[in-house]
């Protein structure tokens, strides 16, 4: 059961985490992050943790279909 949770989970932290770093984009007062490092390696792996849950979702699906 966790196994099927922790991918939509992923999901929605990735989710929350972009929109936050779109807000950053465009209003800065907001001040949500700090540095270009850290946005840059965020949007990474905001990128690859939403690439990597849906890849366990699609694995999870098949192996539930067999």
């Amino acid at each position: 059961m966790i196994k099927k949770i922790i991918p939509h989970i992923n999901i929605v932290a990735s989710v929350i985490m972009l929109v936050l770093f779109v807000l950053n984009s465009i209003n800065d007062t907001m001040a949500f992050l700090r540095g270009d490092e850290f946005e840059t390696l965020l949007f990474i792996m905001i990128i690859f943790s939403i690439i990597t849950s849906l890849m366990l979702i699609a694995k999870n699906r098949r192996t539930n279909l067999k």
